[in-house]
């Protein structure tokens, strides 16, 4: 039944009823689009990794595995986008394509290099380490291209690869940061069930220095690596290692991740030997942008999985990016964890006019809040079940569809449950509920969620567990609310705001 004190919601619930006020105009996200209306996708066919992303002149960009066919693996080559404020992406020449030799261009990254070693004396050269892969050896191998232009045209170099192929059958997506302590830039590279790590001067010749191997990890393919350093609270450096296995979505999603101590060649991890979730089932290949002046740690990453990514249900696309979020590591009861929390940008997104301000909500079992929340939206509260109880919020809600939300608190667990959440028999992989354990989880968490379209993205207690998952909503309402199992439930400090739109090609 719906909880006798809704009436305390409404009162405190600014929603857009009637007249539209004039301070708060009722924001046009309209479009006729069933795309996303921030996060990026591609200007048709398939994207899936992002495969580059670094920061130059002022401007981020993100590179990323297209293929304008939408058949993956047939035409594969690098797409290329830039942004000044990593939500209005503009469409940029494609930055690789296929070599008839080598193959094609599989995942990789991109840096900033003006030591003079590729391009002339004195450019900013943004160059690209990558995969080549299908080739007339059919075997992977990592090669190198480079850009004076600021990726406009970029220029392979004439020695590729760069590091040829291993007796391995898998031993792709290079991963390169410079290391300051080591004056020389790192690669780590996925090589079936493990990752190696190489060093170089100039990014041409390459020497492995060592190896790392997950245990208790599932097994499958090792890919999308990424190492980078963050500030722990003692003020010590950690070094944080991620990687994915394909092909996704095992258990509570297809990203791990471990903390510890890296010194050019060996990889000492603090954290459980097999690992940390970083997400749910919709966030594969991460990468951090490199290069980023400010000193902020960012990645993005796919939001799909390969279970069922090439039946998603789009039309004249298929392939989003998530968010962005700037990384930290922070302490809880159970250890250093990764905090991902969405990127400072994203407020200039948020409409300052809420649906929901400040509200306090009392629930007993079903509480609606909104009618049509709209397609894209911010949501936080402090959702405080009893100790034994279950709550949080209903999203997407129409006669038949939604996508739930909540807090476990006898089980210290933030979940999603998309499996009514619209269009889900594309795949038996992909209807269900996903869990992570919240680290420390007392009586209350405090949720952040963000709602664009075809996903939902879950932060709880500023991103020390997060589930990012697509969902495919058919119904065109989108109401929103609040329910509470095994007892009553408060959310305190609710607050929910319309997300405008950004649209593509509104940055460079």
């Amino acid at each position: 039944m719906r909880s006798i004190h809704a009436l305390t919601a409404l009162l405190l619930t600014a929603c857009r009823t009637g007249e539209p006020d004039q301070a708060c105009p009722t924001p046009d996200m309209t479009d006729g689009s069933p795309r996303p209306l921030w996060h990026f996708t591609p200007p048709d066919g398939w994207m899936n990794d992002p495969a580059g992303l670094v920061w130059l002149d002022d401007t981020f960009h993100l590179f990323y595995q297209r293929d304008p066919h939408d058949v993956f693996v047939a035409d594969t080559r690098w797409g290329h986008a830039t942004s000044h404020d990593l939500l209005g992406w503009g469409d940029q020449p494609e930055a690789l394509v296929a070599d008839p030799v080598l193959g094609v261009p599989f995942t990789g990254s991109a840096v900033v290099d003006d030591s003079g070693q590729l391009c002339a004396p004195g450019k900013d050269c943004l160059v690209l380490i990558f995969t080549h892969a299908l080739g007339e050896d059919g075997a992977q191998k990592q090669s190198v291209a480079w850009s004076e232009d600021s990726g406009q045209t970029f220029t392979p170099y004439p020695g590729n690869p760069v590091l040829p192929p291993i007796d391995a059958a898998d031993f792709r997506d290079p991963n390169v940061r410079w290391h300051a302590a080591l004056s020389r830039w790192v690669m780590t590279v996925g090589v079936r069930d493990a990752v190696r790590f190489y060093t170089s001067q100039d990014l041409r010749t390459w020497t492995q220095t060592g190896a790392f191997t997950p245990t208790g990890v599932t097994p499958g393919a090792y890919e999308c690596p990424d190492l980078f350093s963050l500030p722990a609270p003692d003020g010590a450096a950690r070094w944080v290692l991620k990687l994915d296995v394909n092909p996704g979505l095992l258990q509570a999603g297809p990203s791990r991740y471990w903390v510890g101590d890296f010194d050019g060649a060996s990889f000492v991890p603090q954290t459980a030997a097999d690992g940390l979730w970083a997400d749910g089932p919709d966030l594969y290949a991460t990468q951090t942008f490199a290069n980023v002046p400010d000193g902020r740690t960012i990645w993005l990453g796919w939001m799909s999985a390969w279970s069922y990514a090439n039946a998603t249900p789009t039309h004249g696309y298929r392939g989003q990016q998530s968010a962005p979020r700037e990384l930290s590591l922070v302490d809880t009861a159970d250890g250093l964890r990764l905090a991902q929390r969405p990127a400072r940008e994203l407020e200039h997104a948020v409409d300052p006019c809420p649906l929901i301000e400040r509200a306090r909500v009392e629930v007993d079992d079903l509480t609606p809040l909104l009618d049509d929340a709209g397609p894209a939206y911010l949501l936080t509260a402090t959702v405080a079940p009893g100790p034994q109880g279950v709550a949080g919020f209903e999203l997407v809600r129409g006669a038949n569809e939604r996508t739930a939300v909540g807090f476990d608190a006898a089980r210290g667990v933030i979940f999603l449950d998309r499996s009514a959440s619209g269009a889900v028999d594309f795949s038996s992989a992909f209807a269900g509920r996903f869990e992570q354990p919240v680290p420390g989880a007392g009586a209350s968490v405090w949720l952040t969620v963000l709602v664009d379209r075809t996903s939902v993205e879950v932060f709880a207690d500023d991103g020390v567990a997060v589930i990012s998952a697509s969902i495919y909503p058919t119904e065109t309402v989108h109401g929103l609310a609040a329910f509470a199992e095994r007892g009553p439930a408060t959310l305190q400090d609710l607050r929910v705001q319309p997300m405008g739109r950004a649209l593509r090609g509104s940055s460079p």
